[in-house]
């Protein structure tokens, strides 16, 4: 199947996951519109996509990865609405349309960000059975708590000052790369397979793709990217581009991009991951 074909379909299936599952919560009218409004803001679903297409690979059937790619997501979006707050990037879009606090207030975004957060356990402990689900789910808790993901926010928010490509690493390596990383190697231990390359793999695409975020914030299109550009430049905030200068990094992204490929070629069915990566890394060229 050609690519773009591909990459509908995995999306098709993840975005008819999600209503059904937004379409059976009980609760408070206001929140659970909080929660659906950044589950459904549009977006790439890059996340739970690579969970499926990783399963593809591996042959891993859909129906186990279902709710686990739903989980991910829910991570995901949590962590958005978060980031985008007031106390933490101040914006007020994500997507295109108005971030989460602007439409419902800050208040309910914080709690619709930690409602998202628990309820990717909480439905992935009601459908899964297997002794993998279970391993791929605490691996997802994993790369998004303390040591993963939210360490990587806490991180952003104190280490500013240093301008090293050490701390750079660290923070995108924690914030970004975790969750994209977590999907890959998740489809690996549902499919009983050695982890180390996969987890290789994920933590230098997510550092691709945060340093490709990074170049965009300079050189993009504000109307594309669907967010506020430029914001990175004005606070004096840490960034790739700080780091490696516009040019000096993208030789790095072209570099990291061979990189992945390299790892890629080494995995069976690999032609749409190969084409997904050269996507996600010359958006920004």
């Amino acid at each position: 199947m050609e690519y773009s074909a591909k990459y509908k379909t995995y999306l098709d299936t993840i975005n008819g996951y999600v209503d059904e599952v937004f379409s059976s919560l009980i609760g408070n009218d206001t929140l659970i519109s909080a929660m659906r409004y950044s589950m459904t803001i549009g977006g790439k679903r890059l996340r739970p996509c690579l969970l499926l297409a990783f399963c593809d690979i591996f042959g891993v059937s859909t129906t186990l990865a279902l709710p686990l790619a739903f989980s991910v997501e829910c991570i995901h979006a949590s962590s958005l609405i978060h980031d985008d707050l007031p106390a933490l990037d101040n914006d007020d879009f994500r997507r295109g349309k108005p971030s989460n606090h602007k439409v419902f207030g800050e208040a309910i975004a914080v709690i619709a960000g930690d409602a998202l957060e628990n309820l990717a356990y909480e439905h992935a402990l009601s459908r899964i059975s297997t002794p993998e689900q279970v391993k791929a789910l605490a691996y997802l808790s994993k790369c998004a708590g303390e040591n993963g993901m939210l360490g990587g926010q806490a991180y952003d928010l104190s280490k500013n000052n240093n301008k090293e490509e050490r701390t750079l690493l660290l923070i995108d390596e924690l914030k970004t790369a975790n969750l994209i990383k977590a999907p890959i190697v998740m489809a690996g231990i549902l499919a009983g397979k050695e982890l180390k390359a996969l987890e290789n793999l994920g933590t230098l695409l997510g550092v691709t793709f945060q340093f490709v975020d990074d170049l965009l914030d300079v050189t993009g299109d504000e109307r594309l990217v669907g967010k506020t550009l430029g914001k990175d430049e004005k606070s004096d905030k840490l960034t790739a581009v700080g780091v490696y200068g516009v040019e000096g990094l993208r030789t790095k992204i072209s570099d990291m991009k061979d990189e992945c490929l390299k790892i890629i070629d080494t995995l069976p069915n690999n032609e749409f991951i190969k084409q997904l990566v050269t996507e996600l890394s010359t958006r920004a060229f």
